[in-house]
């Protein structure tokens, strides 16, 4: 971990990154402090943009709404939508890979199958049939895009699985006679998280 933050710390293409990625995640949270107004709330300027100033630091739109404050909210809203999908997205993803390349065989045609099907689809098809039957708003836009967003993830946690399972730890567990989901959980998923935090990252 010390190694990782110091390759971050030599990187200034990174730590620039970071640094922004950081800032918008420290505006979103700190958002209720950051500005007085509420974002649809009129201001008295309708029909009038306000220029930038010290009440109103980016100025109000055309119906007199503080700039700034719908911004900020914007922010918080596509970064909680952004992290809840790729949460779900991920465990599905997830999941699906370690029982595919652990178990092999059956299961894993099946899976892989039905992934590879998925992914024939265009995913703007696959957004509206899953529209179609879950409720609008927030928590149907998260499990939208976390539905028909994993299959990438499934077929990269499951080549490394596949690479694992022929270790030497992996096969030492095997003789021990442990339950299947200890292997997976206490073995082979910390060993494979690497690829799931860029994952993660990139999504």
């Amino acid at each position: 971990m010390t190694e990782t933050a110091a390759r971050l710390l030599r990187d200034r293409r990174a730590l620039f990154g970071t640094s922004i990625v950081c800032l918008l995640i420290a505006a979103a949270v700190l958002a209720p402090l950051l500005v007085q107004y509420e974002p649809a709330e009129q201001l008295g300027h309708a029909f009038q943009r306000q220029p930038p100033s010290a009440a109103h630091p980016f100025g109000t739109d055309q119906v007199g709404r503080d700039v700034l404050s719908r911004v900020l909210a914007g922010v918080r809203l596509s970064l909680s939508i952004a992290s809840l999908s790729v949460l779900l997205s991920l465990s599905i993803g997830t999941g699906v890979g370690l029982s595919a390349g652990y178990f092999g065989g059956l299961v894993d045609t099946v899976l892989m199958r039905s992934v590879d099907a998925a992914l024939a689809v265009p995913r703007v098809l696959l957004l509206l049939v899953v529209l179609t039957v879950l409720p609008a708003g927030v928590l149907g836009l998260v499990i939208v895009l976390g539905l028909t967003s994993w299959f990438g993830t499934s077929r990269l946690v499951r080549a490394e699985v596949m690479s694992l399972r022929e270790r030497d730890f992996v096969i030492a567990t095997d003789a021990l006679a442990l339950r299947s989901h200890r292997i997976l959980l206490r073995h082979l998923l910390p060993n494979v998280a690497a690829p799931v935090i860029v994952a993660a990252t990139l999504g």
